[in-house]
C-alpha cells in the first residue's frame, strides 16, 4: 500500500514539475458596454475619452458578450473597424469580421466569447475609437480591458 502512494505522489509531482507557467496578467476593466439589442443601422461605438497613456504596455482587448440563441444563428455576425485619432481626424487601423454559426475552438470550448486584440504601443498616447456594425438586429455587449503582463 505504501508502495502504490509512494509511486502515486511521484507521479504527480513529475506530472506538476512538467506542467507549463501560466502566464499571469493583470485585467484593467476600462469600458463595459451591456448587452442589449442592436440594428444594422445603429452602430455600436465605443470612444476613450482622452489619450491612452503614453507609457501603455500589454494589449487592449475587445470581447464581445452575444447569448448563445444569437452566436449560433448563422444569420447574424458583425464588423468591427478600429479608428486611432491623429492630428485631428480618425484613421482606420483595421477591421474585423466575425460571422455568426456554432464554433468549438481547439480547447474544445463552445462558442468561446468574440475577441479582439490591439497591442498597447499601437495606440500609445493617442484616443481609440470603434465602430461595430451588426448584419442584423441581434443582442450584442461588449467590454473593453487592458490586458498587462507581468
Amino acid at each position: 500500500m505504501r508502495r502504490r502512494i509512494a509511486s502515486a505522489v511521484v507521479f504527480i509531482a513529475l506530472m506538476l514539475a512538467a506542467t507549463p507557467a501560466v502566464a499571469q496578467e493583470t485585467i484593467v476593466e476600462l469600458l463595459t458596454i451591456p448587452q442589449a439589442f442592436r440594428d444594422p443601422e445603429t452602430p455600436l461605438v465605443l470612444t476613450t475619452p482622452q489619450p491612452m497613456d503614453a507609457n501603455l504596455v500589454g494589449t487592449i482587448r475587445i470581447q464581445y458578450n452575444i447569448p448563445t440563441s444569437d452566436y449560433e444563428n448563422v444569420a447574424n455576425g458583425f464588423t468591427t473597424k478600429f479608428f486611432v485619432e491623429i492630428g485631428g481626424q480618425w484613421l482606420r487601423m483595421a477591421t474585423t469580421v466575425w460571422p455568426g454559426g456554432r464554433y468549438v475552438d481547439e480547447d474544445g470550448i463552445v462558442n468561446p466569447a468574440p475577441t479582439t486584440t490591439i497591442q498597447a504601443y499601437e495606440v500609445a498616447g493617442r484616443r481609440v475609437r470603434t465602430e461595430t456594425t451588426v448584419a442584423r438586429r441581434m443582442r450584442l455587449g461588449a467590454s473593453v480591458q487592458h490586458v498587462i503582463p507581468q
